[in-house]
């Protein structure tokens, strides 16, 4: 079974091109405490097969991290992860409502990569840092890659890797990608297209990081103990998820795929000014935590293991404002699993 969550503050209207896609998936949508409720329930009774959660009906499902994950804030996705693996999906999807899915083949990608075993293309680099977004055509830096290691820049190294398992999905965005908001302030760069590299797909080296985000993105229920959104750090909550998901999957022999399906993102309004203040920290401290992570031995045992293992080794660390929301989370994650 495959799910699509998707956190939304206005009528999702993109899920009827969706539900047009696939007529009998079953859609979870994420509302906040200043979601006009009805108005999206309408949509949802149009489509069918939706559930809506509003902020009343998240506090009463009763998960010990749902008043833990910040209020007004996209990362209420977290409760739709939780929901619908709990109602049996295999492979959950998660998608912005300003995400339009280019073809009818959108969820089918999602299906053949997600649990399979990937023979192909593989990115690397020297210095343990791989840009997805670099593919895109004009190339672009994915949101929450180390400002540090622009100026220079390491561009990808190719290779190629067989029977690699993959455990995310990360597609990428034409339109108005996902960039950090000092570049969209500066140039306000539009990706019509991307390269063959994209095209065909590659999976991440597991000795490197990469950002992925919560946007056009599949991950197998396996992961669902780590793949909690980090509300606490802001626009960050999603590139420090994927971080802390990709030090856990190192472990158990998942990786990361990037490329196709491609979605075109029409952005719905942001105020840029806010999107960089909370930013900031992410920027100037996302190599510390990545160096925080990789200092953590990890024991192994089962992806829930290591992720609360994770949050109780940060807990006395500057990133420690995480670890309470994140030992709910993998309790919450390891229910939802049955």
């Amino acid at each position: 079974m495959i799910a699509l969550v998707m956190p939304t503050i206005y009528p999702p209207n993109v899920l009827t091109w969706y539900r047009e896609i696939v007529p009998d998936m079953q859609f979870f949508v994420i509302g906040d405490e200043h979601t006009p409720d009805d108005e999206i329930r309408a949509v949802l009774d149009s489509i069918g097969n939706a559930k809506y959660y509003s902020a009343a009906d998240q506090r009463a499902l009763g998960y010990e991290s749902c008043d833990l994950i910040s209020w007004r804030h996209p990362g209420r996705r977290s409760i739709g992860f939780l929901e619908a693996v709990r109602a049996g999906a295999d492979i959950v999807v998660t998608a912005d409502d300003d995400n339009v899915a280019l073809d009818r083949d959108y969820f089918a990608h999602f299906e053949r990569l997600v649990g399979s075993n990937f023979d192909g293309l593989q990115a690397s680099a020297s210095n343990g840092w791989v840009d997805a977004a670099y593919f895109l055509q004009p190339s672009v830096h994915h949101r929450g890659f180390p400002h540090q290691l622009w100026h220079p820049f390491e561009p990808p190294a190719i290779g190629s890797a067989t029977g690699v398992r993959v455990g995310v999905a990360a597609g990428l965005w034409l339109g108005d990608p996902d960039i950090d908001a000092v570049t969209r302030i500066v140039e306000q760069p539009t990706a019509l297209t991307a390269s063959p590299v994209a095209d065909a797909g590659f999976v991440l080296n597991p000795s490197c990081y990469s950002p992925f985000n919560s946007q056009n993105t599949a991950f197998a229920r396996e992961l669902l103990p780590a793949m909690l959104m980090l509300t606490p750090y802001g626009r960050f909550d999603d590139i420090w998820c994927s971080y802390l998901a990709e030090r856990v999957m190192r472990e158990h022999d998942w990786a990361v795929h990037y490329g196709k399906p491609y979605v075109w993102q029409q952005r719905s309004p942001h105020k840029l000014v806010r999107d960089l203040a909370v930013e900031l920290e992410g920027m100037e401290a996302t190599l510390r935590f990545t160096k925080a992570l990789d200092d953590i031995e990890l024991p192994g045992k089962s992806i829930a293991d290591d992720a609360a293992h994770i949050h109780r080794s940060l807990a006395d660390t500057e990133f420690g404002r995480m670890s309470e929301l994140g030992l709910a989370w993998v309790r919450d994650a390891e229910r939802a699993l049955g």
